[in-house]
């Protein structure tokens, strides 16, 4: 699982890279290995990965079931010509992050996903006191090839 949140990083991070609208260095990392006060950033939550040894099997293919939470926090930042606010900025990274996910899209950058299903977003929300910084999870659930 832990090679599969790589290459998901990696996958986001190139993304994020390669998009001339953003003008700040986005950094994504998995949760708990950076502080999230140092914003822009994009944090990679497993949710639940209890199915990663209990195989299942679709389309012919033994696979696992991996839940992901994908946050972004920022501060307020300019994206393309536009200077937005701190919400707004994290709503903004979340949408570009649910493109992402398009299962047109993952499924063509990354072989090992099979199906992904959004299953949840929020609205951006204060991080912490709400001064500086706004949070806006996207929830997946991934359907990934077993190694």
């Amino acid at each position: 699982m832990n090679d599969f949140i790589e290459i998901l990083k990696q996958y986001i991070q190139n993304a994020m890279d390669s998009n001339a609208d953003i003008t700040k260095k986005i950094n994504v990392c998995k949760a708990y290995k950076s502080n999230q006060t140092n914003a822009p950033k994009i944090v990679i939550y497993v949710v639940d990965d209890s199915e990663e040894e209990r195989y299942n099997t679709f389309q012919g293919e033994q696979v696992s079931n991996l839940a992901v939470e994908i946050t972004a926090f920022t501060p307020q930042m300019k994206i393309g010509a536009v200077e937005y606010s701190a919400q707004d900025a994290a709503d903004k990274l979340s949408d570009m992050i649910r493109v992402l996910f398009q299962k047109e899209v993952i499924v063509n950058a990354i072989p090992d996903v099979l199906y992904v299903r959004r299953v949840g977003r929020t609205l951006a929300m204060p991080f912490d006191s709400g001064e500086k910084i706004y949070m806006s999870p996207v929830r997946f659930e991934i359907l990934i090839k077993n190694k």
